[in-house]
């Protein structure tokens, strides 16, 4: 394993901590694909190891959820080639880089959500993959 990955690895790591905090802080009752079933999450970094975290349609949950982790010091982006791109990806600010953590949907230029937070074990397997280029279409998360 080279520097880069062990380093980004880490930084990843403690991102994901961050949102296991505001989770229980927050006291966040949160969607997981598994299942589709919203309650108490006893174990938060347990769930965001393992599930996907789904929003529902047209429901901004999921970006008040991650703009208390932006009050924590993380930068992150709802991510779009275009204004008129449908999809795109949630990305986190780690060191120097952007990486991809979830998707997003952009249903015109007053409506962008995020639909869907990926697991942990999807993104550190493919954290090469997941690191992105900011495109033309880059909307900020906002600390509440």
């Amino acid at each position: 394993m080279d520097h880069f990955l062990v380093f980004y690895q880490q930084k990843m790591e403690q991102f994901y901590s961050a949102l296991a905090e505001v989770i229980r802080e927050k006291n966040y009752g949160l969607y997981w694909l598994d299942d589709g079933v919203k309650g108490d999450i006893l174990y938060p970094e347990l769930l965001l190891f393992e599930e996907t975290i789904c929003g529902e349609l047209h429901n901004f949950e999921l970006e008040e959820f991650l703009e208390y982790v932006v009050e924590k010091g993380y930068r992150i982006m709802m991510n779009f080639y275009a204004p008129d791109v449908v999809l795109g990806n949630v990305a986190v600010k780690i060191h120097d880089r952007w990486f991809a953590f979830g998707e997003c949907r952009n249903e015109s230029q007053e409506e962008q959500y995020v639909t869907e937070i990926w697991p942990l074990k999807y993104v550190l397997p493919n954290l090469r993959q997941m690191e992105v280029k900011l495109i033309r279409y880059a909307i900020p998360l906002r600390g509440i």
